[in-house]
């Protein structure tokens, strides 16, 4: 990609809109699913697709990200090179307060590893962008039902966020699997196939 980039979730959304129309996919007969980002991007994309999945699968999905105010004011402050000094601090702050202690070895194995390999300019602007959004508005648009997978226990992806986000979503069903390691196991396959079963009998 040429020119300025945007790190917003409305871009993120974009790129998964244009996916649609370069696969010719046609309404009813495919999937998004996403999990946490990825998830509340299509959320938020649902609105310029032209045509309309069968269902969303969205596992952790975040209804907004939100960042202590100091770490926000570092970031608009502080060139992208401090980011190298502090990345410790972030992997500890994570690490202590918003990773469950049961079941949330990987899930801060694998932050600490994206941390490590993120590039300090681009993940200035994705943090300055992602702290100013909010779904809440998006969410009367979908009409594609939808099958939600959370985890009552994972402080990332926060569950009473994700609770009303199933609220407000009509012909939308909730599983709760406890753990961000569940979240991400042969776990959600069997959910998913019993959520299709349900809308297309005879699916397996």
């Amino acid at each position: 990609m040429q020119g300025k980039v945007d790190y917003g979730v409305e871009s993120i959304g974009r790129d998964l809109v244009a996916l649609v129309h370069h696969f010719r996919l046609k309404s009813g007969h495919y999937i998004l699913f996403g999990s946490s980002l990825g998830a509340t991007a299509m959320l938020d994309c649902y609105r310029f697709l032209d045509v309309e999945p069968l269902s969303l699968v969205l596992v952790g999905v975040n209804a907004e990200f939100r960042a202590p105010r100091a770490a926000l004011a570092l970031v608009r402050l502080y060139p992208p090179a401090i980011y190298l000094a502090i990345k410790p601090v972030i992997k500890w702050y994570l690490k202590t307060f918003r990773v469950s202690r049961e079941g949330g070895a990987a899930q801060a194995a694998k932050y600490a590893q994206n941390l490590d390999l993120a590039e300090p300019y681009r993940l200035k602007k994705a943090m300055l962008a992602l702290a100013k959004y909010r779904v809440w508005d998006r969410l009367a648009e979908i009409t594609a039902p939808a099958l939600v997978v959370g985890a009552s226990g994972d402080l990332l992806h926060d569950p009473d966020n994700i609770r009303r986000i199933v609220s407000r979503l009509d012909g939308c069903v909730y599983r709760d699997l406890e753990t961000n390691e569940r979240t991400h196991s042969a776990e959600v396959v069997e959910e998913l196939r019993t959520f299709l079963s349900r809308l297309n009998p005879g699916t397996q």
